[in-house]
Order: C-alpha cells, then sequence, then structure tokens
C-alpha cells in the first residue's frame, strides 16, 4: 500500500470526531450544561465545537487544511507529516502569508477557525481584520429582463423559496417522507411530487401557506403567504400544466433570474406586515443593531415571524437584518 495523500492523512486523523447523521443542536444543549457547570471549560472539549456533523461541511474543511498543508510543505521543503507539532507551527505564518494576499476578512476568519478545528488549535489570540458589510448586494443579469416575467417574479416574491427548491423530489426521498409521516404524498400524472406542497384554507378557494418538503440541510419548511398574494400564488399552483412555457417559468426559475433577491423582498414583506409601533414595544421586545447598522431597531416578534417563514429558525437577527432588511 502507497503512501497517503494528504487529504487521507487529514481524513484519518480527524475520523474519530465524525458524527454524520448525529444531532448538533442535542451537543449544543450538552454543552450549554457543561459550560454551566465549568464556566472555564476549553471549548475543544465541548462537542459541538470539536466534532463534525455534515459530510458537506467536513469535506469543505478538509479542502481548506488540504491547501494550508501544501503550502506549509513548500515553505519546509518537503512532506510534513499532518498530525504533527511542525505542520501546526506553520499556522500563524500561513494566516500571515493569506493576510498579505489581501484575501476579505470574511475569508481570513473561516480559515482561522476551519484549521483551527482540524488541528485542535486554540488561534483565537492571531488578530483578524474585522468583517465589514458589504452593500454590494448580488448583481442584475443583463439578459434576463424581469419585465417579460412580471407575475413570475410576483411569484418568487410571495413564497420566499430558494432557487433549489423548485424541483421534484427524488424517489429515495419520497419514501423516507412517506415513512417518516406514515403518509402517502400527492402525486401528478407522471408520477412526481413537487418539492413545494399548497396548503389551502378551509373554504378551498385560496392558498394560504407553502411547505416545501425538503429544505435547506433537509428541513421542513412552511411559508406564509400574505392576503393580498394569495390570488396570485393560486393562480400560480392551479395554471394549466400543459402551457408548457408558463408552468416551467413558474416552477423552474430561470437561472438568469436572481431567486435569492425575489426572497429578500419577501421576508421584507412579511417583516413589515407584523411589524408594530416600536415606540410602544418595552426595552426586550427590540432588537438594536451594532457595528455597521448601529442605530437600527426592529421588533424582535416580527423578526422571529419572519425567520421561521423563510426557513432560518427562532432567533437568528443578525442574518435577517444583514442579508434581507437592510
Amino acid at each position: 500500500m502507497g503512501r497517503q495523500t494528504i487529504a487521507q492523512e487529514l481524513k484519518t486523523m480527524t475520523r474519530s470526531r465524525c458524527r454524520f447523521g448525529e444531532s448538533k443542536r442535542e451537543a449544543k444543549n450538552r454543552d450549554l450544561d457543561k459550560i454551566r457547570k465549568h464556566s472555564d471549560i476549553d471549548k475543544f472539549e465541548l462537542e459541538s465545537r470539536r466534532n463534525f456533523y455534515s459530510k458537506k461541511t467536513y469535506q469543505q474543511y478538509i479542502n481548506t487544511a488540504v491547501r494550508f498543508c501544501k503550502w506549509s510543505n513548500s515553505q519546509f521543503g518537503k512532506r510534513i507529516p499532518v498530525d504533527s507539532d511542525l505542520m501546526r507551527s506553520y499556522i500563524e505564518p500561513y494566516l500571515n502569508f493569506r493576510k498579505e494576499e489581501n484575501v476579505s476578512a470574511w475569508t481570513l476568519q473561516t480559515e482561522r477557525t476551519i484549521i483551527s478545528k482540524i488541528f485542535m488549535v486554540d488561534l483565537d489570540y492571531i488578530q483578524m481584520p474585522k468583517r465589514r458589510v458589504s452593500v454590494k448586494g448580488r448583481g442584475i443579469d443583463r439578459h434576463w429582463n424581469p419585465l417579460n416575467h412580471q407575475a413570475q417574479v410576483r411569484f418568487y416574491q410571495s413564497i420566499g423559496v430558494r432557487k433549489n427548491e423548485y424541483r421534484f423530489l427524488q424517489e429515495s426521498e419520497i419514501n423516507a417522507l412517506e415513512k417518516k409521516w406514515c403518509h402517502t404524498l400527492p402525486r401528478d400524472l407522471h408520477g412526481r411530487v413537487s418539492n413545494l406542497q399548497p396548503i389551502w384554507n378551509e373554504e378551498h378557494t385560496a392558498i394560504i401557506k407553502i411547505v416545501t418538503l425538503k429544505a435547506k440541510h433537509g428541513k421542513t419548511n412552511t411559508s406564509l403567504i400574505l392576503e393580498e398574494d394569495q390570488k396570485l400564488v393560486t393562480e400560480a399552483f392551479t395554471c394549466n400544466k400543459n402551457d408548457r412555457r408558463t408552468y416551467e417559468d413558474y416552477y423552474y426559475p430561470s437561472d438568469h433570474c436572481n431567486v435569492h433577491a425575489q426572497r429578500r423582498i419577501y421576508a421584507q414583506k412579511l417583516y413589515m406586515h407584523f411589524r408594530r409601533d416600536l415606540s410602544k414595544l418595552p426595552e426586550k421586545e427590540l432588537y438594536r443593531c451594532r457595528n455597521a447598522l448601529k442605530g437600527c431597531v426592529y421588533d424582535k416578534k416580527a423578526l422571529d415571524i419572519t425567520s421561521r417563514n423563510i426557513g432560518h429558525g427562532k432567533g437568528r437577527y443578525s442574518d435577517l437584518v444583514h442579508h434581507y432588511l437592510r
């Protein structure tokens, strides 16, 4: 058997910390109990900080660590064992080298976090440039004119679903969901199951919610449809499926269409709908921004509702404000 590659060495070193399929949330809850008992506990003694719970994230960590190891080998002049003090001694010079390359503060801090977790080394003492909120936003594709697709753009703005969630489920996904819920999912004439399932009102005259069966991280998410958008969404789900152009325009967004921008508009509409008068709210129900957005104030209850409907969960105020509402 030949010598292992750098990636194989890294995987061998970290294999005992792989917890694929286990719940990271449960691990965080156990870690909170440890922190309450021992406030000075080392962060690498915490399960959620030490272990890996996602195969995709784990592979990204390995790829970043491989780049670091290759740079270290080039500086030393020959191959260095991955799990060695000599390799760890090159971490700080590597991060300084990346600073000199004018890498963004976001990338630098991400690389520091990844290398720290892979090699189980506390790198908080290494100063990184401060992250600054970008005001650039996502670009507009000049090959796609939204004026020619106004109904479809309004549809995307009304349900707030991610672009990769407009799809049909694979057979394995259907079987897993039916087994989990003990319920048969509705299929179309071709035996397919849409990832987006409508929920009708009691009179069955309008769609009031959209359920995404397989949202990000495999979760199921429910999006509320505002009353002024219910007619449009209902028409979209009951349109003639034989009209291929209209059907595909709704269910298969163009690669030129910035669907995430429409999702942002959905979040803003939802927040404005549920926002209360800030001047009448007690301090504990207000979210005050810091750093770049210092001075901005939001209604926590409206933020929670909006965050839950776009699939972010409760309490993630910073992500919602910085990426959707500002």
